[in-house]
């Protein structure tokens, strides 16, 4: 996508201005690829600096999950067999990995945004100043809060429920 030859930014900057109105969906499967750490991350194509950043640790990462519903404990063990975080190193890793996956999402984002902006329109704008863009996620991320929670299932806390719709 860095050279703009794959599907949205090449269709935004060769063919969108031609058809319009148009209609376009861009899904991004990141930052899902959180999933492969630590056990596939560099099996995955991820090298050691996708693991650096400064994102700490949640002041809630110790809570007591005996004191929770039994199915929050239930699911930390299940996300455990695909490579339990065992050392607070581990887990600020897992959080930094995450952080820059959003990161390179969100870079993306611009690309996409800048793409519509160089697009020169029939009405002397240009398709940013003509187009509708939405942006949202499917969830949150617990980002091991909680006695140490991962991704959104079995819970109905803050972390996982507050998710961004921006026009």
């Amino acid at each position: 996508y860095e050279t703009g030859d794959e599907g949205a930014l090449q269709f935004i900057t060769s063919t969108a201005a031609t058809q319009q109105p148009f209609f376009m969906i861009i899904s991004l499967v990141n930052p899902h690829d959180v999933l492969a750490y630590p056990r596939n991350d560099s099996a995955a194509g991820y090298s050691d600096e996708w693991l650096e950043g400064d994102i700490g640790l949640p002041a809630t990462v110790g809570e007591d999950l005996n004191l929770k519903p039994r199915a929050q404990e239930a699911f930390l063990k299940i996300f455990d067999l695909s490579g339990k975080l065992r050392t607070a190193q581990q887990k600020r890793n897992y959080l930094n990995f995450y952080g820059n996956l959003m990161r390179a999402s969100d870079n993306y984002l611009v690309n996409v945004l800048a793409a519509l902006k160089s697009v020169p329109t029939t009405r002397g704008s240009n398709l940013l100043t003509d187009t509708l863009v939405i942006r949202t996620s499917d969830h949150g991320e617990m980002g091991l809060a909680h006695g140490g929670l991962p991704q959104k299932n079995f819970h109905f806390y803050e972390e996982s429920l507050r998710v961004p719709l921006a026009y």
